[in-house]
């Protein structure tokens, strides 16, 4: 499969330079969420700790009791033992099984519903390793090799996008079917983290054979270089992407230094370009640009039919953000009200305003984390947090973090 793209220019807004943002603790932009599916199996080699993982092997749904055994309950955990023996049996002779129980699907609020699988571990040679078995078809999933399936899908999906990235934070898993060979069993959730599947010996050759295997669920975050044109990605495209892949991104982010791209199965994406500001003596960090993609049938994704809803959002840096410089303090005020993100606020070396602390007394303030005073006002005490980049932060000086300034509202000198 080929499918990379050419390199395109960016379009950067008049009057915003794009700069390499400092690193440093911020309060986050609004993002896109998605559900995540419950993760089960895991490994554990080392023979000391056999028995602490054990334990949690039995516990890893979480701390939550099974309901009674039932003659259901019973059935599945028969079948998956002997299932799973067969395969001992069959794969790796004289390994023990030391646990088996059928596996619930669980929901807050909702119970436990019992599925068709069986999970439990196997021992051999102080090894111990997690399984779960399909008792309708036999399939035996095992937890093993995760973070090798990890590295392999990463790879495989960058290179498809043609981007190389400088680090990344993700996780993936193969999407076990809730409900396969002819379950009517009820489930919370349509798929399950239940490892790999057994027999699969060639990690690179598995991800990279998407006919032959189930789909899997990649999400986390990667970061890229500065010219990797994230931009030109929408979500008919990358919801292609994730059919030819066999790879489902779910609430997954691409981000460079000046862009931010994120995705969740084939029915959203956003898409922001961040620049920097100049206004009086200050620097300020900011959303230039967004632009965000959805589809018009949540039942449907990008791919089967769904009418892709798209709206593209430009600053105005002359008209939308106003700075204004007075004796005393300095008042801003975002004046595109359906602008939804907000601005940091930063000062160069010899900026006349890094002679000062501020007390920072917004126009409309969350009254839980800054009670207002006599004269109806919230002052919130800032001042200057030298970043790595030799540049300074306006701080909280109470929480230490660097504050999203949204809204409207003054900087009052506070020396």
């Amino acid at each position: 499969m080929n499918n990379k793209l050419p390199a395109a220019k960016k379009e950067k807004q008049p009057g915003i330079k794009a700069e390499k943002q400092p690193t440093a603790k911020k309060e986050k932009q609004p993002g896109i969420k998605a559900e995540k599916q419950p993760i089960f199996i895991h490994i554990a080699k080392d023979p000391v700790k056999i028995l602490l993982v054990f334990i949690l092997a039995l516990g890893i749904i979480g701390c939550r009791p099974d309901p009674p055994e039932t003659p259901e309950s019973k059935s599945v955990e028969t079948k998956g033992r002997e299932i799973m023996q067969q395969w001992i049996d069959d794969n790796l002779p004289g390994a023990e099984i030391k646990d088996c129980s059928p596996f619930y699907d669980w929901e807050t609020g909702s119970g436990g519903y019992l599925t068709d699988y069986a999970t439990g571990a196997i021992v051999k040679d102080d090894n111990i390793t997690l399984f779960s078995v399909n008792t309708l078809t036999g399939a035996v999933y095992l937890g093993e090799r995760r973070d090798e399936l990890t590295a392999e899908v990463s790879e495989y999906v960058c290179e498809a996008m043609n981007l190389t990235p400088e680090g990344s934070a993700i996780s993936c898993y193969v999407m076990a079917p809730a409900k396969d060979g002819g379950s009517e069993k009820e489930t919370i959730h349509d798929y399950f983290d239940l490892g790999l599947p057994a027999g699969t010996d060639n990690i690179r050759e598995f991800v990279r054979d998407p006919d032959s295997r189930l789909n899997i669920l990649l999400t986390g975050r990667f970061d890229l270089s500065d010219n990797s044109n994230i931009s030109v990605y929408g979500l008919e495209w990358l919801d292609k992407l994730s059919e030819e892949c066999g790879i489902i991104f779910d609430d997954l982010e691409f981000a460079d230094t000046d862009s931010h791209l994120s995705v969740s199965t084939g029915k959203s994406a956003g898409f922001y370009e961040t620049g920097v500001l100049k206004k009086e003596d200050l620097t300020l960090h900011l959303v230039t640009h967004y632009r965000e993609e959805s589809v018009d049938d949540p039942t449907l994704s990008a791919r089967s039919g769904a009418k892709i809803i798209k709206e593209d959002n430009y600053l105005d840096p002359d008209k939308d953000i106003i700075i204004e410089k007075n004796a005393d303090s300095y008042t801003y005020s975002i004046e595109n009200k359906d602008w939804e993100y907000g601005f940091y606020i930063y000062a160069e070396a010899g900026s006349e305003a890094l002679k000062h602390d501020y007390l920072h007394i917004p126009d409309v303030n969350d009254e839980f984390l800054y009670p207002k005073d006599k004269n109806n006002e919230s002052r919130i005490p800032m001042n200057w947090s030298k970043q790595d980049d030799g540049s300074y932060a306006l701080t909280e000086s109470t929480h230490g973090t660097i504050p999203l300034f949204k809204g409207s509202g003054t900087l009052k000198i506070s020396d």
